[in-house]
């Protein structure tokens, strides 16, 4: 390691002077910026590996319509009276651009979303798993953009391949 000068910027920054200056965490140019190096030690990350972070994600995006899905949403499940803010977080829950891609399977799902909102927002008696179930439903069903991102939802027109030169 060669000694090197530090001096007080004004801005409360230390910056160095003088020769260059190496370490195992970060390069010290003879300009006196830093060049971080890659923080880990080992080998560099392989992207062709099965389950590699670094690869890059081959599976298609779905875009859904930015207005939300414009087809009538179907009937709540019989076998249970619904109040009207039920019937009316249910038909919000199905014009939401997710519903777009909703299949007939999810009904059941979405039906125990509309009634643990309900039961969280009316008062009920109200849990930790109650809060957790919901949340893990939003999840599931695409409604937070952590999910979005994790299914590779996109909210949006496509773009288009065509170039207009």
């Amino acid at each position: 390691m060669v000694a090197a000068r530090c001096v007080r910027a004004s801005t409360g920054v230390h910056a160095w002077s003088g020769l260059r200056y190496t370490s195992a965490i970060n390069t010290l140019t003879e300009r006196g910026s830093f060049m971080p190096s890659r923080g880990r030690p080992g080998p560099r990350p392989n992207p062709n590996a099965p389950r590699s972070r670094h690869r890059p994600d081959e599976r298609p995006i779905t875009y859904l319509p930015p207005d939300g899905c414009q087809d009538e949403p179907p009937p709540l499940p019989p076998g249970r009276a619904w109040s009207e803010a039920e019937e009316h977080h249910w038909r919000e829950l199905w014009s939401s651009p997710a519903a777009d891609v909703w299949e007939d399977s999810t009904y059941p799902a979405i039906a125990a979303l509309v009634v643990a909102t309900s039961t969280i927002l009316g008062g009920g008696r109200i849990s930790a798993q109650l809060i957790g179930e919901q949340r893990a439903l939003m999840n599931d069903l695409g409604l937070t953009p952590a999910s979005m991102e994790r299914l590779r939802w996109v909210v949006g027109e496509p773009p288009s391949t065509v170039r207009g030169d």
